[in-house]
């Protein structure tokens, strides 16, 4: 019985090592070369992409003097006595009426 174990697990290991060494060969990647309209769209996107990036430099203008402003006082306006909208004013709540049923 343990001898038939052993033969089973000593296949089976035997099964693994020859599938992983066989398909070692296919793990090479392909290489398939760019043709030239591809290499220049990748160029060209390339320089985009580098044109977004780069700092925006602005231009310093001349100092200009600031204009003087003149300083108007407010006038006083006195409080008016009532308010067009009466906001402050508590609302009352409605009572519906429900009438009883005879």
């Amino acid at each position: 019985m343990i001898t038939a174990v052993v033969i089973l697990v000593a296949l089976i290991a035997i099964a693994a090592y020859l599938t992983h060494t066989l398909d070692k060969d296919d793990e090479l990647p392909t290489v398939t070369p760019y043709t030239k309209e591809e290499l220049n769209n990748i160029k060209l996107a390339e320089e985009l992409y580098n044109k977004d990036l780069r700092p925006v430099v602005a231009k310093k203008g001349k100092a200009r003097p600031a204009p003087e402003l003149e300083v108007v006082e407010a006038e006083f306006v006195p409080k008016e006595s009532k308010a067009e909208f009466p906001i402050d004013k508590p609302v009352k709540k409605k009572r519906k009426y429900y009438p009883k049923k005879k």
